[in-house]
């Protein structure tokens, strides 16, 4: 994986937004993996900086045709040292913030005719840290005029959604419209197991906080779990997505599992406890030892009605 400067971008056919450091490279290993055993070029562009996943993804085994670059913006903890804290971080809004998500979104424009990618992978926010929104809000203003010819899909960020619940609330936050065929798509979860969970992708990052973070953190949940509890994703006036899951072969499984090994911190049994996860998220959405799941961005609904299913133009998922 070759490290460039952001002046040294050409043209590539799958274009990663990362909000920090691995992010994508974990969401979207298997994915990556596909990209360059059939001879896709991919870029990988990493917004902030930060510890939260170290620089490990050079130990990984190379992936021609995927190139690296990275900003080394400030991230949140640093823009915000006084709100740093696992809970005041989940699903808050920053002011201040609008202005980086400006700052992305015209990166992002400038670099389109430049990468010209057909296909665009950001963020879905699963979660809720404000680095994740910044760069899928940002994404999704510079590549969601849905031209012809360009898919635009939201990953699922891990370790967060790995956890039951996880996906739906950020959905349902969203204002998220589903069709008729996926609205079972985005499980849910019971307050209690949700409030009990929420926090465990944090923890898996190893920013899970001391006590006091941990118990902060709890009436936020509880607020945004109740808001998700009304979603309706036939009749909810947010963006159109269609869930598409992409089951790893053997060998992208392989290396998703290297991936996840370089990138997770070992400490307390992270490491282990995420495989586990991954392998339980895998056999939930029914596809073998390794998947995951993507959120295409739908046209704009025409006449009022909505489809139960929708082509996908990506013949690797």
């Amino acid at each position: 994986m070759a490290e460039l400067g952001v002046e040294q971008v050409g043209r590539y056919e799958s274009l990663y937004v990362s909000p920090r450091p691995g992010d994508a490279l974990l969401s979207c290993a298997a994915r990556m993996y596909a990209d360059a055993s059939k001879g896709r070029t991919a870029l990988i562009l990493t917004l902030f900086d930060g510890a939260s996943f170290s620089e490990a993804a050079n130990r990984l085994p190379d992936l021609a045709g995927v190139d690296h670059v990275s900003l080394g913006w400030s991230p949140a903890k640093h823009r915000h040292p006084n709100k740093a804290s696992l809970s005041s971080l989940r699903f808050d809004t920053f002011p201040e913030d609008a202005t980086v998500r400006d700052r992305v979104a015209r990166l992002l424009v400038d670099l389109r005719p430049r990468v010209g990618p057909r296909h665009v992978l950001a963020p879905l926010g699963v979660g809720g840290h404000v680095d994740h929104r910044i760069a899928h809000d940002a994404a999704i203003e510079a590549f969601g005029g849905r031209e012809a010819g360009r898919n635009v899909f939201l990953y699922e960020d891990r370790p967060e959604a790995l956890g039951r619940g996880q996906v739906r609330v950020r959905l349902a936050l969203m204002g998220a419209r589903l069709p008729a065929g996926a609205v079972g798509s985005a499980e849910r979860a019971g307050f209690l197991a949700f409030l009990a969970r929420h926090q465990r992708g944090a923890q898996l990052r190893g920013e899970g906080g001391g006590v006091f973070d941990r118990l902060k953190s709890i009436r936020p949940a509880a607020l945004r779990w109740r808001e998700a509890k009304a979603w309706n994703p036939q009749k909810a006036f947010g963006p159109r997505l269609q869930p598409v899951v992409l089951e790893a072969d053997a060998s992208a499984a392989a290396f998703a599992k290297d991936t996840a090994k370089a990138l997770v911190p070992a400490a307390r049994g992270s490491a282990a406890r995420y495989a586990s996860l991954a392998a339980s998220y895998a056999r939930r959405l029914g596809h073998g030892e390794h998947a995951e799941r993507y959120w295409l961005l739908l046209p704009l609904l025409e006449g009022g009605r909505e489809s139960a299913t929708f082509a996908v133009d990506d013949p690797l998922i």
